[in-house]
């Protein structure tokens, strides 16, 4: 089993440090694969590359870029609210979707059995012409358009598990039938978007399926949507490959989520994922970076992560699991069996 793992010194460049989305986060998980010297020394360094104007512009209106550049050349600015561009900004984010390029590449060319980066800055809230929530450039979405349009794939599945509803992910392939966007995420949470009910639009009805989870939904309840929801979804839809928008901020200790899973719980779904794709599309399985911001949270729980991928033992940290009490989803399952077409019994 070999598992490629995407990094560059670089991505630490963009960095506001009071921000949640500092440089920090990503320090804490690089100490903790150095510290796991058995995960370490299996992991196959991967070095990122610049992502073309092309490839950006192959989800991403020329508007948006345009914008970001004149940003970073004026010296900086604030995208939203929330969002931080430096005068280095936009190139770091080249290179973030880039890393998850070359991920995907290293996994398409069979160099390596899957692959996980780690990129910021993050992707998932990006939409076609604006960037917010962090998020610069569509990390996911490049990856997935760039499997489609290089390599020709047909089907091609990202799951998002950040805490926060993916709205730029959906908003560029709702309308498209060849990607499948799955989202589990707070609810209500910002930003507001991924009632269950939104399933996709046009030729890409049913290319959308959101799984809204209602305050302290833990370990529990993500096994139970998974298991019930989400692996049945993918397995009628066949992916080719599957891209996880792997966010950690559905963790219990993450102070900016709603959602109560532990670093076990995180394993356990990794577990889930890497099943399903050896079932569905040869375990090419790729992980991109989103959200976390508790750094030991999240730190051990990519390690947890990455250890599920490469079938290694897991240590003191992967075995807390939550044992809280946990709010009913059945009503939530049993609405998507009944509407959503790739779920429906």
């Amino acid at each position: 089993m070999s598992l490629a793992l995407v990094s560059h010194s670089t991505y630490l460049d963009h960095d506001e440090p009071s921000h949640p989305e500092c440089a920090a986060r990503l320090r804490s998980i690089n100490s903790a694969i150095a510290a796991d010297t058995q995960l370490s020394a299996l992991l196959q360094p991967l070095e990122p590359r610049r992502a073309t104007d092309a490839e950006i512009l192959a989800v991403h209106q020329a508007g948006l870029l345009h914008q970001l550049e004149h940003m970073a050349a004026d010296g900086g600015d604030w995208a939203d609210p929330e969002t931080y561009v430096l005068p280095n900004s936009v190139e770091i984010a080249r290179l973030a979707a880039g890393g998850a390029l070359a991920a995907v590449s290293a996994v398409l060319d069979q160099r390596v059995d899957q692959a996980f980066a780690l990129i910021r800055p993050p992707g998932h809230h990006a939409t076609p012409s604006t960037a917010m929530g962090f998020c610069l450039f569509n990390n996911a979405a490049i990856a997935a358009q760039f499997a489609r349009d290089q390599y020709g794939l047909e089907r091609v599945a990202i799951l998002d598990w950040d805490v926060h509803h993916g709205n730029g992910t959906q908003d560029i392939f709702e309308n498209d039938p060849h990607v499948l966007y799955i989202s589990t995420h707070g609810w209500p949470l910002w930003p507001g978007t991924g009632h269950w009910r939104e399933m996709g639009g046009q030729a890409g009805a049913g290319s959308i399926l959101n799984l809204p989870l209602p305050p302290l939904t833990g370990d529990m309840g993500f096994d139970m949507a998974f298991r019930q929801v989400i692996a049945p979804a993918i397995q009628s839809f066949r992916p080719q490959l599957l891209i996880v928008s792997a966010g950690y901020d559905a963790h219990i200790q993450d102070p900016l989520g709603s959602l109560a899973v532990s670093t076990a719980g995180y394993a356990n779904l990794a577990a889930i994922v890497y099943n399903l794709a050896a079932e569905v599309c040869d375990g090419r399985l790729v992980g991109l970076l989103e959200g976390g911001y508790n750094l030991e949270a999240l730190a051990h729980s990519v390690v947890a992560t990455l250890r599920t991928w490469l079938q290694l033992p897991h240590g003191a940290s992967a075995h807390a699991a939550t044992h809280i009490p946990e709010p009913d989803l059945t009503p939530l399952i049993n609405a998507l069996r009944a509407a959503h077409p790739l779920v429906q019994r």
